[in-house]
């Protein structure tokens, strides 16, 4: 097989030809396989105790099989549904043909839509989900029933919170950039791999890459009120603006889980 032939058959425009559905459904389903074989990564190496020297914490009582059923919905029902209509309303996952750019731009866009996920995903974080009134009635609650150590637990949220968290913070920067569905589908799968890395509870490079560490967020699960938006491969921005990482308040290392410790000791 030649590389032109090879890259023609990971072409999801391709695919989408081929299987004659939409160009959106193509790239969601390899996002969605890119998930879930980072998340059994995961769950595996959870399950038969393995790399162990790169585990943070482990604080979580549900487990990969438990939280699979409300994550597959989520994704399917919500994530895959608002993909479609973004392509049908000319938002997103447009033909890479008709809207091709030079490579040198990739960088560009890229910051560009790391900026614009993080105001979104910070604020509707912060001021609504974490509010007062906010956090039981928008379900963010369900959300933080996990604990950051389990990979899967990114997708775990009650409807409004999968909505503002997942949907929006990811597909409205895109709509806004307006590339194509080669960009579309590359931030997606970055999302599905640090995304489920950053609920882990793993670090891979042991606190020596800052930006790389899955240990601010789950900070935010462990402390609940700091580390709004610095996860891993976040530019940090305004998480440093406000001062709420989580070593602005001093904290050093991760609380123990009440329950979790209540259950290993009885």
């Amino acid at each position: 097989m030649s590389v032109t032939e090879l890259l023609s058959w990971l072409d999801p425009v391709e695919w989408s030809k081929y299987f004659d559905i939409p160009l959106s459904v193509t790239c969601f389903l390899i996002y969605f396989i890119v998930f879930h074989i980072a998340c059994a990564f995961f769950g595996i190496a959870d399950h038969y105790k393995l790399l162990r020297k790169y585990k943070l914490h482990e604080s979580d009582e549900k487990t990969y099989l438990q939280l699979l059923p409300r994550v597959v919905f989520n994704q399917i029902a919500f994530y895959l549904t608002s993909c479609y209509i973004g392509e049908k309303m000319g938002w997103l996952f447009r033909s890479p043909k008709d809207n091709a750019f030079q490579l040198w731009k990739l960088p560009i866009y890229l910051t560009l839509f790391s900026f614009y996920h993080e105001i979104i995903f910070y604020s509707a974080h912060r001021w609504l989900l974490h509010s007062k009134w906010g956090f039981n009635l928008l379900g963010h609650n369900v959300h933080h029933s996990t604990k950051g150590s389990v990979g899967i637990s990114q997708h775990y949220m009650s409807v409004i919170d999968y909505y503002l968290e997942i949907v929006v913070s990811i597909l409205v920067p895109l709509a806004l950039i307006r590339t194509n569905a080669y960009f579309d589908l590359l931030v997606m799968v970055e999302d599905a791999i640090l995304g489920s890395y950053d609920h882990s509870g793993y670090d891979f490079f042991l606190g020596n890459l800052k930006r790389y560490s899955p240990a601010y967020h789950s900070m935010h699960h462990l402390r609940s009120s700091c580390s709004y938006g610095d996860g891993v491969g976040s530019l940090a921005l305004l998480d440093n603006l406000f001062r709420t990482s989580y070593f602005h308040f001093g904290y050093q290392s991760f609380p123990k889980v009440k329950n979790l410790v209540e259950k290993k000791e009885s």
